[in-house]
């Protein structure tokens, strides 16, 4: 009877340890420099251009922010879960900066080709910024996949927080991109500070942009 007793409290006593190693983040700022594989034979001016790129990921409960600095630009995206919004700012370094509101339809639209994201583990390993990372496998609906590493260790409290990475048991610290240039690039944590974030982070600026519609920047594009 004791052994048998014993052998049940296995299950629990494995759930109980799974479920203590990882902590949930409603506070982070994640960094991560970016290294970005161009065309053979692209010019070396070119590189030079994405040398200090990096980007930086923000959390606060339902607020997400994400900043990538690419040479003189800078791309900005606020987003609000519970009311299913977004903010875009657009930097390209000329005189005027742009900004783009998400009502909840547009916003669906804009990230609807991670509708039906997938991730499978694989047998990769590594750690990255002090934390022992997964290897896993995101696939789109079309078929498309790309690789990253996750580390189980953290899950933020806002699981909606970015659609790329819908469904993932953990917080990615490094992943790929490919831009609508078809330039891969590969995102990898340098830095993940779990300190509150004040909510000025995550403020709507109110001058200094150029306020477009949502049809106005697919025209740009």
């Amino acid at each position: 009877m004791k052994k048998i007793l014993f052998i049940a409290l296995i299950p629990c006593v494995l759930f109980v340890c799974r479920t203590e190693a990882q902590k949930q983040v409603s506070d982070a700022q994640i960094t991560y420099r970016i290294k970005v594989d161009l065309p053979e034979g692209a010019p070396a001016a070119a590189a030079a251009q994405f040398e200090n790129s990096h980007l930086v990921y923000a959390f606060k409960n339902y607020l997400f922010r994400s900043d990538m600095y690419v040479g003189q630009k800078t791309y900005s995206n606020i987003r609000n879960s519970r009311d299913h919004t977004a903010v875009s700012l657009i930097d390209n370094g000329g005189p005027v900066k742009y900004l783009i509101r998400f009502d909840p339809q547009e916003l669906a639209k804009e990230s609807s080709r991670f509708d039906g994201i997938t991730f499978k583990d694989g047998n990769g390993t590594r750690k990255i910024a002090g934390y022992a990372c997964r290897e896993a496998t995101g696939q789109l609906k079309d078929g498309t996949t790309f690789t990253l590493y996750y580390t189980p260790e953290l899950l933020t409290e806002d699981t909606d927080y970015n659609d790329r990475f819908k469904g993932l048991k953990g917080i990615p610290l490094e992943f790929e991109t490919t831009t609508r240039h078809h330039v891969t690039m590969t995102m990898t944590a340098t830095d993940v500070s779990l300190a509150p974030q004040p909510r000025s982070v995550f403020a709507v600026p109110t001058s200094g942009y150029r306020e477009i519609s949502y049809s106005e920047l697919q025209r740009l594009r």
